[in-house]
């Protein structure tokens, strides 16, 4: 925390900091994971500028991985999560996008999880407002579709998704899922 607060107006240093997150929570016991990282996390996924947070919203994953032990930690920390960055009064699309980048990771990671905590609420910025949101989600789905998980590409509810999403009104939007 103190190397970011010195960094200042310094976005380079705080994104190779963000970057890392997901890395350094790995290393480290879980009391101190909740007392330093957690805190660090929420405070890099406000910073202003989008480079650093979305780099930092990749470490949720990481960081559920880690409380895996503590059932009722990871689902506090989700339903933070939930609340911040999806639907809460404070959900800008600026934090729907990053919600997304963070499902996206968690669904990479720990497909589990994603399925039973996250699945819906991320399926369900499909017919969100902002075109940047919904260009984010296409990108979450095209880049795991890569991946070739049959149970993914076979769940009724993410063809669903991809189906709207290829009818979108935003050529940007449709162009992600084109191929899929």
């Amino acid at each position: 925390m103190q190397t970011f607060n010195e960094a200042g107006t310094d976005w380079r240093t705080k994104e190779l900091l963000a970057k890392n997150l997901g890395n350094y929570v790995t290393l480290f016991d879980l009391d101190i994971v909740y007392r330093e990282f957690l805190p660090m996390f929420f405070k890099f996924c406000e910073e202003r500028v989008a480079k650093v947070s979305e780099a930092a919203a990749t470490a949720l994953a990481p960081i559920l991985l880690k409380f895996s032990e503590d059932v009722q930690q990871q689902r506090s920390i989700l339903k933070i999560i939930k609340n911040n960055f999806r639907s809460g009064n404070n959900a800008t699309f600026k934090r729907r996008q990053l919600f997304v980048i963070m499902c996206g990771e968690v669904m990479n990671q720990t497909k589990d999880l994603f399925e039973e905590h996250l699945k819906h609420d991320m399926l369900s910025l499909v017919n969100d407002k902002v075109p940047n949101v919904r260009m984010a989600l296409a990108r979450a789905l095209k880049s795991h579709f890569r991946q070739l998980d049959a149970k993914f590409i076979n769940d009724r509810l993410v063809n669903q998704a991809i189906s709207v999403l290829k009818k979108d009104k935003s050529f940007d939007v449709r162009d992600q899922v084109a191929e899929i």
